[in-house]
Formats: structure tokens, sequence, C-alpha cells
């Protein structure tokens, strides 16, 4: 019964445990050769999976707190339930959300078996 984000790419899926996401709050990753970022607002209870290209830069993100993260190349802060740029040079832009879903790896695993579990 452990909660998941999965992600339904274009030809492979993954899925990343919500108990890894609350303990980091951000993870950069690589999904079927795309940058992406997954972020947990604690608060919102809320996980998004955002593509980390904003103007052709590939942003690396770390945790600021429960709500939001930051880019060390410009240092602006971002949301993580929404991936919206709140202060700093990038501030009103927004990264594209990857389609994802969170669920339970029961219900996850029935519809997409030959998904690729993140392991950190």
């Amino acid at each position: 019964k452990e909660l998941v984000l999965g992600i339904d790419g274009e030809v492979s899926e993954r899925a990343y445990a919500l108990k890894h996401l609350d303990d980091a709050g951000v993870i950069n990753d690589e999904f079927e050769s795309r940058p992406i970022v997954v972020a947990f607002n604690v608060p919102a209870a809320s996980v998004g999976a955002f593509d980390r290209r904003v103007e052709d830069v590939t942003l690396v993100f770390e945790d600021v707190d429960d709500t939001s993260m930051t880019d060390g190349r410009t240092g602006s802060i971002w949301r993580k339930d929404t991936g919206v740029a709140l202060e700093g040079p990038l501030k009103g832009k927004h990264m594209k959300r990857v389609r994802s879903l969170t669920s339970f790896w029961f219900a996850w695993s029935d519809f997409n078996p030959q998904t690729e579990i993140y392991v950190p």
C-alpha cells in the first residue's frame, strides 16, 4: 500500500515512492532522455513532476522548505506543486508538467506492470 508518483512516458513508465520524496523534497532525474524534477509539497500533500528545461537551460534543483525549491543556476525560488518561479531572475516562468499520477503501488503496477522503480 505504498503511495507512488507514477510517470507514464511515450515508451516506458517510472514510479517514485513518496517516502523517498518526503526525505529528499526534490529529486532531479532523467526520464526518456528528458531532464525532470519530482517535488513533494508537504503541506498540500501534492507531488509534481516537471521538465527541468527552462529557456533552453537545464536547471538542477535543491530543496528549500516544504513548499519551495531553488535552482542552482539562477537562484530562483520555485513552487513545488505548480512549477512556477516565485522569486529571482526566472520569476513568473513555468516548467512544463510531466504526465503523472499519484496512486497506490498495487494499483499503478496492475496497469503498468513494466514500471521501472526509482531507487535513490
